[in-house]
């Protein structure tokens, strides 16, 4: 082999066969972080309104059975109510009007305190920290709007 080949073969070597492409710009750069970012962003959506299509009917399914659990549930308070009424009239205890009017008697008590205890709620619901928030902020600026 001759020493001009052997020159030929080792430069050939050496050259890259394509040019180093120069780094992309500030701007490309970001506009494919931009790019990025939007698609990314646009997967999460996708990901929350399919989440919340199941949140919502797994909350549909969860008042549907409670409604059925619901259902059942007065009607063996309702037997179980009228066993304890024939129950006390066939023992002679009392007559079966007396003691459905007192069975009703005692269900009226329950709701009555249930009521009582629903009216010392309501002033927890009116959001009074948030309103004398608003009206010391809102006085504030009056305040400052006088000045």
């Amino acid at each position: 082999m001759d020493s001009s080949n052997a020159v030929k073969d080792i430069a050939s070597s050496q050259v890259p066969s394509n040019p180093p492409e120069k780094p992309p710009g500030v701007l490309k750069e970001t506009e494919s972080l931009i790019k990025d970012f939007s698609e990314l962003l646009q997967d999460h959506a996708k990901l929350a309104l399919l989440e919340t299509k199941r949140v919502g009917k797994s909350a549909a399914a969860l008042v549907a059975f409670g409604v059925g659990a619901l259902i059942f549930a007065f009607i063996a308070w309702l037997v179980l109510i009228a066993a304890v009424v024939l129950f006390v009239s066939e023992r002679g205890y009392l007559m079966a009007s007396t003691a459905s009017a007192l069975v009703a008697a005692v269900h009226l008590l329950a709701v009555f305190i249930f009521y009582k205890k629903m009216m010392g709620q309501l002033d927890r619901m009116n959001f009074s920290a948030t309103v004398r928030s608003f009206k010391s902020t809102l006085s504030e600026f009056k305040s400052t709007e006088k000045s």
